[in-house]
């Protein structure tokens, strides 16, 4: 996804006899870098048989300090190929006989403290906490870039992985009998549940408690990978229920205006077709290949589709009430007396993503300005700003056992220009998942199995688990149903709320009262 980037200038005036220190809060100046290259918990760790390339790295922003390190991996845990891997980790250190959160992203750990994935339950349990990247994420690859094939992308080889490395930890470092928290957000979430669901299946008790945040578990269909509940709910639900006439509410009635407005006025059409293929070249010439006697029609369908993309984004990211303000009214761009900005203005929401939007909301806090005032080098800001991103790995996990999402177009109205049976068919036709992995992976995807395995799996386990949904993400349209004849499962749903883990923060009162009394009834006793 292309996000925008926003710059900013301040001018402050000061007597000429007047030093001002203007180093934001939570910015540790650069000298305050300079940090030994070990210490006793880097050099416990290199001790440990199996472990290697541990090292020290301080937040740029923020306090934040990280040992990192490998594990030596088995290739596959389930076939004998007697090659191993290193698998990067991360440990945030609190003490030797502190809670341990075990969070799984996912994806990478990134390549810095400040690239760790934040976590309320980090502050409310003073906790320490360790990341483990997932296996051909970032620098943890079992096979050559140069030649693979991702043969050993599953989630119970990662299972595998998960259970090696507590164990590691257990066995070696922590001996004090910690209580062990499993958690992750997003993509992250379903692995940490699925990392109960197989320890279940062999046995393992590594953890007091599961706590997945905002883990979709889509099922779809046995003839396709993508599942149309999360976009159902996104056109349905997210946004909705707010008092008549206020900005959540117009933005809500907005936003079901865009669909037909996209497809149906020819002015705002002929600028949607124009940024789309400036911005997504190779999604435009695969409509094309697909539609050659009809690309209008075809490309059309799939700015809906970006247009729905992003519009998950906002949701998934931002707070709905923050940036319904910044909704604007799609029909401005398609009245007669629509002007040039008033097609912008709509254009620009169309096409704009968390990111971008997010730049827009006027309480906006740039960091990159604010490092760059205390002098910090481009590479250092890029190590900020990197972040676990979406590439083939997920795509290719995706499309074997987790599923995606396919969005609804049933907004659109039947008998115009582009129909919601068309837009369907069309962007199933050339969908990345779908359309990339069709010819080289024939046959990978599971039939949602592994979905539905661990939802039937969830009314009889054994293992404390505790899901938590925000009603303003899409994926919760895949959300596990509420688990009524198991006490080990509960499901909270959190108002208004994306994708967050941010329980202490984010949440309202009560929902966050709920969470935490969860939480400490397993770890803090």
């Amino acid at each position: 996804m292309l996000g925008a980037l926003v710059f900013a200038g301040i001018m402050t005036g000061c007597a000429d006899d007047e030093v001002r220190d203007i180093t934001p809060t939570g910015i540790i100046p650069q000298e305050e870098f300079d940090a030994p290259e070990s210490d006793d918990i880097s050099k416990a760790l290199a001790a440990i048989e199996g472990i290697s390339d541990v090292t020290i790295d301080h937040a740029i922003i923020g306090k934040k300090k990280a040992y990192f390190f490998s594990v030596e991996m088995p290739v596959s845990h389930l076939e004998e190929t007697g090659q191993t891997f290193p698998l990067r980790c991360a440990l945030e250190y609190e003490g030797a006989d502190a809670p341990v959160i075990f969070y799984t992203s996912g994806y990478d750990v990134g390549n810095g403290a400040d690239n760790l994935a934040e976590n309320d339950m980090k502050g409310f349990l003073k906790a320490n906490v360790l990341h483990m990247e997932h296996r051909y994420f970032g620098k943890s690859q079992p096979q050559s870039l140069n030649d693979i094939s991702y043969r050993y992308l599953w989630a119970e080889e990662c299972a595998f992985d998960m259970h090696r490395v507590v164990t590691l930890l257990k066995e070696k470092f922590f001996k004090g009998g910690n209580r062990w928290v499993s958690t992750g957000l997003g993509k992250g979430g379903v692995t940490s549940a699925l990392y109960a669901y197989y320890s279940d299946l062999h046995g393992w008790n590594d953890m007091n408690l599961y706590v997945p945040f905002a883990a979709p578990f889509p099922t779809a269909t046995p003839a396709s990978c993508e599942d149309k509940t999360p976009g159902t709910y996104l056109v349905n639900v997210c946004g909705s229920g707010y008092d008549e006439g206020s900005d959540e509410d117009k933005a809500f009635k907005y936003l079901r205006d865009y669909p037909n407005c996209i497809a149906n006025s020819k002015a705002l059409r002929d600028v949607c077709l124009r940024i789309f293929y400036l911005k997504y070249p190779d999604l435009y010439l695969g409509a094309l290949k697909a539609y050659p006697s009809n690309v209008e029609q075809a490309a059309t369908a799939v700015v809906l589709s970006v247009f729905y993309d992003n519009l998950s984004g906002k949701f998934s990211y931002l707070p709905f009430s923050r940036w319904a303000p910044l909704v604007p009214d799609p029909r401005t761009a398609t009245a007669p007396e629509a002007t040039a900005k008033d097609i912008d203005n709509v254009v620009t929401f169309i096409f704009s993503t968390s990111e971008g939007l997010d730049a827009m909301l006027p309480d906006n806090t740039d960091e990159d300005f604010l490092m760059t005032t205390r002098g910090y080098t481009a590479d250092e800001v890029r190590r900020h700003r990197q972040r676990g991103e979406r590439n083939e790995s997920y795509c290719i996990q995706s499309l074997r056992e987790l599923g995606s999402m396919r969005f609804d177009y049933s907004l659109l109205t039947s008998g115009t220009f582009l129909t919601a049976a068309a837009a369907a068919d069309i962007n199933a036709n050339v969908s990345e998942t779908e359309a990339l992995y069709r010819d080289v992976y024939p046959n990978a995807w599971d039939g949602g199995q592994l979905m539905k395995n661990v939802r039937n799996w969830l009314h009889t386990t054994q293992k404390p688990l505790l899901f938590v949904y925000g009603t303003s993400d899409p994926w919760t349209g895949a959300a596990i149903p509420d688990i009524t004849d198991n006490v080990n499962v509960r499901r909270v749903m959190v108002p208004g709320v994306g994708i967050s883990n941010e329980f202490m923060t984010a949440f309202d009162k009560n929902t966050s009262l709920v969470i935490q009394n969860i939480i400490s009834s397993y770890i803090k006793r």
